[in-house]
């Protein structure tokens, strides 16, 4: 009989502490913070021309960017992330740029450190549209054309996305949604 209840006690201690650490790892994972911490186009342009030529057919305008998402660990936990996706939209809630394809390696994050994960997107007319609608020109042609000027000449784009997604870290899964500055 006594060893039945120090097999209880013990069990239950064992529990107690897999709840703690379990706690303790999800109140950090909320310390995670996501950014853009690059956005780059992958056509290499020699001029100006190179830009125009390109938005010559503007129905079928893509064009591939790498972004680089940062994940700032606040947190005093390493975490094994799995698991990201993000798709980024305009400040007004348009899809401006879609992952080309998932996360195929596991990536460790440390605490108090920040991460940077490059992933292939396609940035898409109507998401473009929506990114250039405050620009000068008085046609979609021309309101892409300047923003694409802008973005190749300064290497920022002066405008505000909005990235929404999830990330996976060891079994736990959080979302979120960040406004951030180009």
């Amino acid at each position: 009989m006594k060893t039945k209840y120090i097999v209880i006690i013990v069990l239950s201690l064992l529990l107690a502490t897999g709840i703690f650490f379990a706690v303790r790892k999800a109140r950090n994972l909320v310390k995670i913070d996501f950014g853009v911490a690059d956005f780059q186009p992958q056509i290499k342009f020699g001029s100006i021309a190179d830009i125009i030529k390109l938005v010559t057919d503007i129905s079928t305008l893509t064009i591939p960017v790498k972004v680089g998402i940062s994940l700032k660990n606040y947190g005093g936990s390493s975490f094994d992330i799995s698991q990201v996706k993000a798709e980024i939209y305009t400040s007004d809630g348009v899809l401006l740029a879609d992952p080309k394809q998932p996360m195929t390696e596991k990536i460790t994050i440390v605490p108090n450190n920040t991460t940077v994960v490059y992933f292939d997107y396609w940035l898409n007319v109507p998401g473009m549209l929506a990114l250039a609608k405050n620009l000068p020109g008085d046609t979609d042609k021309e309101k892409i054309l300047n923003l694409l000027k802008t973005w190749f000449t300064k290497g920022a784009v002066g405008v505000q996305i909005r990235m929404k997604g999830f990330a996976t870290a060891e079994g736990l899964t959080f979302n979120f949604n960040e406004l951030l500055d180009i």
